[in-house]
């Protein structure tokens, strides 16, 4: 994704220059749905899934810039839980461990759409700047105190294991709280007098990892965390009420 985003922005931006120049400001406030993991290579470890985790996002509020027809430029501020999910499986199916990091989002981006009329597709493309505000463990693993099974019925209750669901501590030593990343998407618009509302079907890809390790001191069997994701949103933006270009009036 990262050779292919550069060119994806590039034709996305440029996609407009034939158009006829518009110059508007729209208000958009956008809502949906995410899906995040961490891919990892559990392969050497017996009994463990990785997943994608859903999220439901807030409203998040959006300025997008017309410069032609076919052409919107887009940025805002996003609050963004990324959930991150490992299971055990088999016999240990009790057992997981779900993190989720609450992000503060910056996207910059552009958005080409097609077909001309009320109704069009667009393609979108950009970058995004994150911050990890907030994190909670949801987990349930093995009680290994000296009080972990029941001495007589050895049995798998709340007393053999370790339940618990509490706010994550973030370290600024090892935890890299700034993140930046690429997304692209694609969807459909419909163009209603004032007001644009959309549907998107978007993929993310952090390029930045979630830990910091100083040089050499990496563990051997460290993979790189970094977050991908799939989202489904929908929104709406309205006109604003003044214009920065003068041009013939753009039929919808």
């Amino acid at each position: 994704m990262k050779r292919l985003l550069p060119f994806l922005l590039f034709a996305t931006t440029f996609w407009g220059f034939a158009q006829e120049k518009v110059g508007k400001w729209h208000f958009a406030v956008e809502n949906g749905v995410s899906w995040h993991k961490i891919p990892l290579n559990y392969n050497d470890r017996p009994f463990v899934r990785n997943t994608f985790e859903r999220a439901w996002q807030l409203p998040a509020p959006y300025f997008k810039y017309q410069i032609w027809d076919n052409l919107f430029l887009e940025t805002g501020l996003a609050f963004v839980p990324k959930v991150q999910g490992v299971y055990r499986t088999n016999y240990l199916d009790s057992l997981k461990v779900v993190l989720r990091r609450n992000y503060l989002q910056v996207p910059i981006g552009a958005r080409a759409t097609f077909f001309n009329g009320v109704i069009r597709g667009f393609v979108s493309s950009g970058l995004y700047m994150g911050y990890w505000v907030s994190g909670r463990w949801d987990a349930v693993t093995y009680n290994l105190g000296p009080n972990a099974l029941d001495p007589f019925t050895f049995s798998q209750t709340t007393k053999g294991k370790y339940i618990f669901d509490k706010s994550f501590d973030i370290d600024n030593r090892k935890d890299n709280r700034f993140e930046i990343g690429g997304y692209v998407g694609l969807g459909v618009q419909a163009h209603i007098k004032r007001e644009i509302y959309w549907i998107e079907f978007r993929v993310a890809q952090a390029f930045s990892q979630l830990d910091r390790y100083k040089k050499g001191k990496t563990p051997i069997d460290h993979q790189p965390m970094r977050h991908f994701g799939y989202f489904f949103t929908f929104g709406v933006a309205e006109e604003l009420p003044f214009s920065f270009m003068k041009s013939k009036k753009v039929a919808n």
